[in-house]
């Protein structure tokens, strides 16, 4: 069964809405093909029908630009660009800050505050979303391998079978290609002109992790980004959610890291197929709170009470 026919049957996937950036060249729909590269472990992992999906927090501890390329953009301005998006929140926001000291490094007290607001603004945003991270370049590159899938696989599946599979799981939010800046900051005037005027807009800065640096550019990355209650997601710092690989894969093929001997890549490949084509099963373990990654297979996406409304919006 293919991924197209696959999404037919797991049947609507409203509740992912796809987001493509203004005058994009090549946009994507569902029929978008994405790969995946992943450790063998992970594999292994959504073989077992698990699939654990690191909360933007999570990723912003290997990368120290996680979600900071519009703060680059702005400078020393960023605070004020925020106030939009803080503003007439800042009781919640001081009191989830409890304990948190405060930058003493502005004569202003008003630009102090809002550089403290914007900080925690930013840090609950991290705490409430997940991030599933796929490329668009389907063919094999060197350096995905190394950085993503050393010694590992790489799977394949397209746009709207994800989104149906996130459904299936309860899951809401949004899939969108990351837009890629040059050193935090447009080549040409122009670019910078039309990039100011789209990241002032409150639709992009209150969705910073839909930008990163240039020197990623090659990844051609398009992410998932899903409605998180950090109650459930904070001590991992993600979610370990039940999601079959027969619904984001099918039976199409995947590909084994060419470094791994010959013996071991066929012996992947022969579960894989298995699994996939004919319908191996794993023997089945329990997860208990000491077990994989720590936790059971849980539901993130339950609604988190007293989170004043549209403080952090969905991509609509």
């Amino acid at each position: 069964m293919t991924p197209e026919s696959l999404a037919d049957l797991l049947g609507d996937a409203s509740g992912i809405k796809i987001h493509n950036w203004p005058n994009a060249k090549d946009p994507i729909d569902d029929n978008t093909e994405l790969v995946r590269y992943m450790k063998l472990e992970t594999f292994l992992l959504m073989l077992n029908s698990r699939v654990f999906i690191p909360t933007l927090e999570c990723l912003t501890m290997g990368d120290r630009l996680e979600s900071r390329i519009p703060q680059r953009f702005h400078g020393l301005q960023y605070p004020k660009a925020m106030k939009q998006v803080v503003h007439g929140r800042e009781k919640w926001l001081e009191k989830v800050a409890i304990g948190k000291q405060t930058s003493t490094d502005i004569d202003d007290p008003t630009d102090q505050n809002l550089r403290f607001l914007t900080e925690t603004w930013l840090y609950e945003l991290g705490r409430r979303r997940l991030v599933w991270c796929w490329n668009r370049s389907t063919y094999e590159q060197h350096a995905m391998w190394r950085f993503y899938g050393q010694r590992g696989v790489a799977i394949h599946s397209t746009v709207g079978v994800i989104r149906r599979a996130l459904v299936q799981t309860g899951a809401d939010g949004s899939a969108s290609p990351v837009k890629y800046i040059y050193q935090g900051v447009p080549r040409s005037p122009e670019q910078r002109d039309a990039f100011h005027t789209m990241m002032l807009m409150p639709k992009y800065l209150f969705h910073p992790y839909l930008f990163k640096d240039a020197g990623f550019r090659f990844e051609e990355e398009v992410r998932f980004v899903l409605r998180a209650n950090p109650a459930i997601t904070g001590r991992s710092k993600g979610a370990l959610l039940d999601i079959a690989a027969t619904a984001i894969i099918g039976t199409r093929a995947f590909d084994v890291s060419e470094e791994l001997p010959d013996s071991e890549q066929g012996l992947i490949r022969l579960l894989g197929y298995d699994f996939l084509q004919n319908g191996l099963t794993l023997p089945s373990f329990s997860v208990s709170s000491s077990g994989l990654f720590g936790l059971a297979p849980s539901n993130p996406f339950t609604v988190e009470p007293n989170l004043p409304t549209g403080l952090f919006p969905n991509l609509g």
